[in-house]
């Protein structure tokens, strides 16, 4: 991941993984219903620590691997975005507030995104993490996809002829 911090504590991840998708906003143990979120998994000690050193939340977890790091990102449609694009092969398409929960279900890759602070007094106050642009590519995990992708840009034609005499 190639994070870059704005003096402001706007900052761009690229190339990055996200966990605990719910763009959806379904509620349930950990979500109210309506609140759409998602985690940026954070691997690099320091890229958490320069995030925690500005406000932000991040939350340090456990693995077989060792420590790793995540910073639950709010996903929230108003006058200040976010605008997120899915790519396929070499279309993009816009997601909206009715579309974006199809990410839910879906495997990703190259995922780029912007990211905006939001301070606020409650509770002792903070930072937080609220997404301004995303785009993402779905990954291809079936080998159909992958046959349906290497045909894309082909011309299909529907015809009630017989193609064959």
């Amino acid at each position: 991941m190639v994070l870059t911090i704005n003096d402001n504590g706007t900052f761009s991840a690229d190339n990055c993984n996200i966990c605990y998708k719910n763009f959806s906003g379904i509620g349930g143990k950990y979500n109210r219903e309506g609140d759409r979120n998602f985690g940026l998994v954070i691997r690099d000690e320091d890229q958490a620590m320069k995030l925690r050193d500005i406000g932000y939340n991040v939350k340090q977890k456990e693995s077989e691997d060792g420590p790793w790091w995540v910073l639950t990102i709010k996903v929230k449609f108003s006058q200040f975005g976010p605008d997120c694009f899915i790519k396929k092969n070499r279309n993009m398409t816009k997601l909206d507030e009715s579309t974006i929960g199809l990410l839910d279900n879906m495997a990703l890759e190259n995922i780029d995104m912007d990211v905006r602070p939001f301070k606020y007094d409650m509770n002792g106050g903070g930072i937080s993490a609220y997404l301004s642009g995303m785009c993402v590519s779905q990954k291809i995990t079936s080998r159909f996809a992958q046959m349906a992708s290497n045909y894309a840009d082909e011309t299909v034609t529907d015809t009630n002829e017989c193609p064959f005499e």
